[in-house]
C-alpha cells in the first residue's frame, strides 16, 4: 500500500515544496580546520514558471501552476546544485536561476575539487517557451571596469542558447604523488565473495558506510544506491582516513621490493628514446640567423635547417641529461625510408627495411631484440658518440612515421615504468603503417594509431610529439597514441624547439595504467559524456588515462535525475535527504610495478546559504571544465555547439566576476579569458573543420588543460 502512494505522494512534494534545499560539502576530517567558513552545496528543488517576456526576471511557479501534468513538472524542475572550495582561495557559488544545478566541488588533500556554480543571471540572460529545459539565450552584457571584454562576444546579433547549470568538480590526478592512510588487506570482504564494492553499485566501504547488526549478521547498507550488502569486517578494517589506499597486487618478493621501488622510483633508469624524421622535408631553410649557444658540431656560417635545428636541441639534451640523470637510458631511431635503430651509439646501427614497413609484429620482435643490446648503457657513457652517429645521418625521401612510433614503443616498453617516446616530425606519414597520404587506408590508418595507443599504455610508455611549423602532420590522425599514453602535442617553430623540450617533456610520471572510476548517488546522473563511458544508471563514470603527472587534472559535469525517474525510487525519501555522497576510485600501477587503488570518498551535507555561494565562486574551476569541454566538443566536429558553450561560459563567468567584484575572482576570469579568447577563434574560424595541425593542436591541448597552465605557471 506505502508503494503504491509513493509516487503521487512525492509529485505533492515537488508541488509543494518551492524552497530551496542545499546540500553542503565536507571536507576530509585532517583539513577541516584550515576551513575559516562552512563549504555549501545547493540542490533546488523549485519548479519555474513560465515567462512570456524576455525582461522578466526568473521566478517559481505560483500556486495556480502546480497543478500542471507530470511530464511539465519534469522539464521544468530545476537541478540540485553542490559546491564546495578548498581553501579561501578555492571556492565555490551558487545561484538561482530557471535550472538550478548540481555541482560538487570534492576536496581531498587537496586533490578532488567539485565546484558548484550558479545558474545564470537574471538580468543577462531569457528563456524560450519553446526550450523548457534550461536552455538560455544569452544577451550583450555590460563591461565591468576591471575586466576586458572580448569584442566578438558582444558584436554577434544572433540569440545563442545552451545549458550552463555548472554541475562541476575537479580531480587532480597528481594526488598520487602524496601518501595516504595504507589500508590493510582488500577494500572489504563480503560473505560468500570476495570483492571490492558494493553487489549492486560498485560503491565502496568507507568510512562514512555504516555497518548494522541484522540476525546475528553485519549488513552495509551502501549509502550509494541502498542495497543491503552482508559483510563481515574486523573493527581494525574499517576505514579511518576518507582517502585509503590498497595494494591490489605485489609482482615482487618482499625482500627485494624496498630496494627495486627505491631504484625504479628514482627514474634514474628509465629509458628515453628519440624519434627523429629525416625526411627530405627537414632539409628546409628553418632561420637564417639561428645560432644556438655553444654549437660545436655543426657550422654557423649557413643557414640552419630544421634537422640542424633538431640535431642542436637533442645534443644539448643528451649532455644536461648525463649531468642531472647520469643512469638514465637514452637512445634514438631515425625514419625515412626506412627504420634506422641507432640505439645508444655504442654498436652498429640496426635497420628495418622498406619492405618490412608493412610488417607489425617484425618490427616489434625486431625493435624489443635491439632494445636488449642496443640500449644497454647509461647517457653518461654514451652521450658523446650518441650524438656523432645522429650528426652523421643522411636524410631520405619518405616518411615511415607510423612504423618508427610503432618500433620506438616497443624499445621504450623494455625499459622501466614511466619510459617516454619523444617523436620529432614535420610531414605526413606515407610509407608503411599508418600511412595517411591515401584517402582508402583512412580506417585501418585510425585502427593503426589507435592500437599504437593501446601499446603505449600497456607498456606504461609516454608518446609526446613535437610537429614543427611550416607543413601539417595530421595531428589529428595520429593523437590517439598520444592521448591514450598520456602523453603531449606541441607544434612549433624550429627555433624554439629546445624551450619546448626542456618545458614540456620532463615531468616526472606518477603512475601508469591509470584507471578513474568516479561514483554518484543514485539520485544523479554524469552530463556531456560519450555513453561508453558511464555505467550504473549513469552514477558510474570510468576514464583511461594511460601515465600521468601530477599536472594531470580532469573536470566533469553532473545533474539530477529526471522526476520521473526519482519518483519511481521506492528506497528513499527526497524530502529527507540530507546529505549526498561522492567518491573517486583511481586504480593505477606504481613505478615499483604494485597494482593499487586510492578511495577518496565524501559526504556532503545539506545547506541554504546562496548567497555565500554567489560571493565565493571559484571560477579557476569553472574555468577550466568550461575550456576542456568546449575543446573536447569541437575536437569530435562539433564546432557550432563547442562556440555556444563557450561564449555561455564566458557570460557566466563574467558575471560573477562582476557582480562581486572580488579582485580574486577578477584574477581568476582574465586567467580563464586568456585560454578562452585562443579556443573561441577557433570555434569561430570557417575552416575549423578541416583539422589544420593549428587547430587540432590548440583543441588537443585545451581538452588536457591543467591548472598549472590555467595559471600559467607553464
Amino acid at each position: 500500500m506505502v508503494s503504491k502512494k509513493q509516487p503521487n505522494y512525492q509529485k505533492q512534494i515537488y508541488k509543494q515544496y518551492q524552497q530551496v534545499i542545499q546540500p553542503q560539502n565536507i571536507q576530509p576530517r585532517q583539513i577541516q580546520h584550515q576551513l575559516s567558513q562552512t563549504q555549501t552545496i545547493q540542490p533546488f528543488h523549485q519548479i519555474k514558471k513560465s515567462i512570456e517576456n524576455q525582461q522578466k526576471s526568473m521566478s517559481c511557479f505560483s500556486e495556480s501552476k502546480q497543478d500542471q501534468s507530470n511530464n511539465e513538472i519534469q522539464d521544468q524542475l530545476n537541478m540540485i546544485q553542490p559546491a564546495k572550495y578548498l581553501n579561501s582561495n578555492q571556492k565555490s557559488l551558487n545561484n538561482k536561476s530557471n535550472r538550478n544545478s548540481l555541482s560538487q566541488d570534492i576536496s581531498f588533500n587537496m586533490n578532488v575539487q567539485p565546484q558548484n556554480a550558479i545558474s545564470s543571471s537574471r538580468k543577462k540572460i531569457s528563456f524560450q517557451k519553446q526550450q523548457p529545459k534550461s536552455s538560455a539565450g544569452f544577451k550583450k552584457m555590460q563591461t565591468p571596469s576591471k575586466i576586458a571584454q572580448i569584442p566578438s562576444l558582444t558584436e554577434e546579433k544572433r540569440s545563442y542558447k545552451h545549458e550552463v547549470d555548472t554541475n562541476v568538480f575537479s580531480i587532480s590526478l597528481g594526488c598520487l604523488k602524496y601518501g595516504t592512510e595504507l589500508a590493510i588487506g582488500n577494500p572489504i570482504y563480503f560473505q560468500n565473495s570476495f570483492n571490492t564494492d558494493c553487489d549492486n553499485c560498485q560503491g565502496i566501504f568507507n568510512k562514512f558506510s555504516i555497518i548494522a547488526q541484522e540476525n546475528s549478521q553485519q549488513v552495509w547498507n551502501c549509502e550509494f544506491c541502498y542495497h543491503k550488502n552482508l559483510v563481515d569486517i574486523a573493527q581494525e578494517n574499517i576505514p579511518k582516513s576518507d582517502t585509503i589506499d590498497y595494494i591490489l597486487e605485489t609482482p615482487f618478493k618482499e625482500e627485494e621490493e624496498k630496494e627495486i621501488t627505491n631504484n625504479l622510483q628514482s627514474q634514474n633508469d628509465i629509458s628515453v628514446v628519440y624519434c627523429l624524421d629525416i625526411s627530405d622535408s627537414m632539409n628546409n631553410i628553418a632561420h637564417q640567423q639561428f645560432v644556438p649557444k655553444d654549437q660545436k658540431l655543426i657550422s654557423l656560417s649557413k643557414a640552419w635547417s630544421r634537422l640542424d635545428c633538431v640535431y642542436s636541441v637533442i645534443s644539448a639534451e643528451f649532455k644536461e641529461m648525463a649531468k642531472e640523470h647520469p643512469n638514465r637510458k637514452v637512445g634514438a631511431v631515425t625514419f625515412g625510408d626506412r627504420i634506422s635503430i641507432i640505439g645508444d651509439g655504442q654498436r652498429n646501427t640496426e635497420e628495418i627495411s622498406y619492405k618490412q614497413l608493412g610488417d607489425y609484429e617484425l618490427i616489434v620482435s625486431k625493435s624489443i631484440a635491439c632494445a636488449k643490446k642496443q640500449f644497454s648503457n647509461p647517457i653518461s657513457q654514451c652521450w658523446s658518440p650518441l650524438i656523432y652517429k645522429i650528426v652523421k645521418v643522411n636524410t631520405e625521401r619518405n616518411t615511415a612515421l607510423g612504423p618508427a612510433i610503432l618500433s620506438s614503443i616497443s624499445i621504450a616498453g623494455e625499459g622501466s615504468s614511466g619510459s617516454q617516446v619523444i617523436v620529432c616530425t614535420d610531414g605526413i606519414a606515407n610509407i608503411g603503417l599508418g600511412a595517411l597520404n591515401k584517402p582508402q587506408n583512412k580506417l585501418e590508418s585510425a585502427q593503426f594509431y589507435q592500437k599504437l595507443g593501446e601499446l603505449a599504455q600497456e607498456k606504461g610508455v609516454t608518446v609526446n610529439i613535437v610537429t614543427l611549423i611550416g607543413q601539417d602532420c595530421k595531428i589529428h590522425d595520429i593523437s590517439p597514441v598520444v592521448e591514450l599514453s598520456g602523453g603531449q602535442i606541441e607544434r612549433v617553430d624550429p627555433v624554439e624547439l629546445r624551450d619546448n623540450f626542456m618545458k614540456r617533456f620532463n615531468r616526472k610520471v606518477l603512475a601508469t595504467n591509470v584507471c578513474l572510476k568516479v561514483k554518484l548517488h543514485k539520485a544523479l546522473q554524469f552530463r556531456n559524456e560519450v555513453d561508453q563511458n558511464l555505467s550504473c544508471n549513469k552514477t558510474i563514470l570510468t576514464k583511461q588515462f594511460g601515465n600521468i603527472n601530477e599536472d594531470t587534472d580532469v573536470t566533469f559535469e553532473y545533474k539530477l535525475k529526471s522526476v520521473k525517474d526519482l519518483i519511481e525510487m521506492q528506497d528513499f525519501d527526497l524530502t529527507q535527504l540530507n546529505q549526498l555522497p561522492f567518491q573517486v576510485q583511481i586504480y593505477y600501477t606504481a613505478l615499483n610495478g604494485s597494482k593499487c587503488m586510492r578511495v577518496i570518498s565524501s559526504q556532503t551535507q545539506i545547506s541554504s546559504d546562496k548567497e555565500f555561494l554567489e560571493k565565493n565562486a571559484n571560477i579557476e574551476i569553472l574555468g577550466l571544465n568550461a575550456i576542456q569541454q568546449s575543446s573536447k566538443l569541437a575536437r569530435q566536429g562539433y564546432y557550432e555547439t563547442a562556440k555556444v558553450a563557450a561564449k555561455a561560459w564566458y557570460n557566466k563567468l563574467e558575471r560573477i566576476a562582476q557582480d562581486n567584484n572580488n579582485m580574486a575572482q577578477i584574477e581568476q576570469f582574465n586567467n580563464f579569458k586568456q585560454k578562452f579568447e585562443v579556443v573561441y577563434g577557433v570555434f569561430k574560424q570557417e575552416n575549423a573543420q578541416y583539422k589544420s595541425d593549428r587547430v587540432s593542436q590548440i583543441l588537443f591541448s585545451n581538452s588536457r588543460i591543467n591548472r598549472a597552465q590555467f595559471q600559467n605557471k607553464i
